[in-house]
């Protein structure tokens, strides 16, 4: 898995929200350093921020339409129990052209999103929820640049 670009993202809401969902795009994977003026059509998705989940996940819908073919099969544990899935390799940008290449994701159902985005992109950055004045603000960054400890702010 290599990064594409480095950038930092910030959504506001005007409320305290209980599920993060941001537009993504993604494609089929490429090296950007070697295939410039080369680059795959990426398709707009919209993706689940899931810190429960240590994979990503991809539906069928982004499969056809990015007519991605399998790289393998990989076990996958879920509520739902443990069965094996095939894996794809994607490439992901999120918001502000924070981008991975070559990211391993397995197919799953999904509801009301097509991509779940799970700590195998989360623990590459900084990723942070605040919920003061009564209004959500997550922000996500990598790679990661800073400590981010309460405790040592509070004391």
């Amino acid at each position: 898995m290599n990064l594409i670009r480095t950038a930092p993202f910030t959504l506001n809401h005007n409320k305290i929200v209980d599920v993060i969902k941001t537009e993504c795009a993604i494609c089929e994977a490429f090296n950007p350093d070697i295939s410039k003026k080369l680059y795959p059509i990426h398709r707009k998705y919209i993706g689940l921020w899931d810190t429960g989940a240590t994979g990503s996940i991809i539906t069928r819908k982004v499969i056809n339409e990015l007519n991605l073919k399998p790289t393998g099969i990989t076990l996958v544990r879920n509520t739902s129990g443990t069965k094996y899935e095939p894996m794809y390799k994607i490439n992901i940008v999120l918001p502000n052209s924070v981008g991975i290449s070559f990211l391993d994701v397995t197919e799953g159902i999904l509801t009301d999103f097509d991509v779940l985005i799970g700590m195998d992109i989360i623990c590459k950055g900084d990723f942070a929820i605040s919920n003061s004045d009564e209004k959500t603000v997550f922000t996500f960054q990598i790679p990661s640049t800073h400590k981010t400890d309460f405790v040592q702010e509070y004391n």
